[in-house]
């Protein structure tokens, strides 16, 4: 096992400006279920994701901002993997 760093991936409610809230969670849902989908935007903020390295939560990250929503990556430190 060695160290990496850990982040998180939440959603605290903001859109990309211009996007229409009805049309993101349309497109979450499309793209991660309508499950997910309700989840998500039924209460923020949501961490969506933890414990991802720096590469995988940038590239969360840019799907969401593609899909309309504004994340944020907090840094949680060293952990074991």
């Amino acid at each position: 096992m060695h160290a990496e760093t850990t982040f998180s991936l939440v959603f605290a409610g903001r859109l990309v400006a211009g996007r229409n809230a009805a049309n993101v969670e349309k497109a979450f849902g499309s793209r991660f279920g309508e499950a997910a989908a309700q989840s998500v935007f039924g209460s923020t903020p949501r961490t969506l994701k933890r414990g991802l390295t720096r590469e995988n939560a940038l590239k969360f990250q840019q799907v969401l901002e593609q899909i309309g929503m504004v994340v944020q990556l907090p840094y949680h430190g060293v952990g074991p993997f």
